[in-house]
């Protein structure tokens, strides 16, 4: 059974090895013009609301960049936060929004949720706070 993971491991770092030198057809964010994700603000807070109300908020978002900027993914701490935002490509210079929104059953006091935005632009998130005082 050894001989089993030995070979197993062999197979996995040669694959690692030949799939970090492909060639891919990747959008390069390393180049010369690429995108730049701009919010025109990072934090909301809703203020003081009753019980078991959704809460929805957008942020102001812009390409300054000269290449296509695209969102890859939205990540949430929750279940009760979903995120609203253009699936296809914004050319630069343009704007656009993404929409967050909060369902506050099953909360209570003062709630800070994060959102966690993936771009072409670089490989680390933008996050989105927003915050609300639920009574």
């Amino acid at each position: 059974m050894n001989q089993f993971y030995k070979y197993f491991a062999i197979l996995l770092l040669t694959t690692l090895a030949f799939s970090c030198n492909s060639n891919s057809k990747t959008t390069n964010t390393k180049s010369n013009n690429p995108p730049k994700f701009v919010l025109t603000n990072d934090y909301y807070d809703f203020g003081t609301v009753k019980y078991g109300e959704i809460l929805s908020y957008s942020f102001k978002y812009y390409n300054k960049g000269q290449a296509p900027l695209i969102i890859k993914k939205a990540e949430v701490g929750c279940g009760c936060t979903t995120v609203n935002y253009k699936k296809q490509p914004l050319a630069s210079n343009d704007s656009s929004f993404i929409e967050i929104i909060f369902d506050t059953k099953g909360w209570n006091g003062v709630q800070y949720k994060q959102i966690s935005i993936f771009t072409n632009e670089r490989d680390i998130a933008s996050n989105i706070i927003v915050k609300a005082t639920i009574e």
